[in-house]
């Protein structure tokens, strides 16, 4: 079993629990809806992440990517 495949467990109930991992120092994680995408704008050394929904046409591409329609 895969270091990935550990930290992952399926209860009753459908609910996917992820196993605790810590982020390197300097770094986060996000966990977010695939209905959601982001943009990143860099000014000087600081990035701004902007977070909003994905448009019917961007949600339709990504169907279409992952289920090859």
């Amino acid at each position: 079993m895969s270091k990935n495949e550990e930290s992952l467990s399926v209860v009753e109930g459908g609910a996917l629990i992820v196993g605790h991992v810590v982020p390197k120092p300097g770094t986060f994680t996000l966990i977010m809806s695939d209905t959601m995408c982001y943009e990143v704008t860099e000014s000087g050394r600081t990035l701004r992440l902007d977070f909003r929904p994905k448009t019917l046409r961007e949600r339709a591409a990504m169907w279409r990517r992952r289920y090859g329609l």
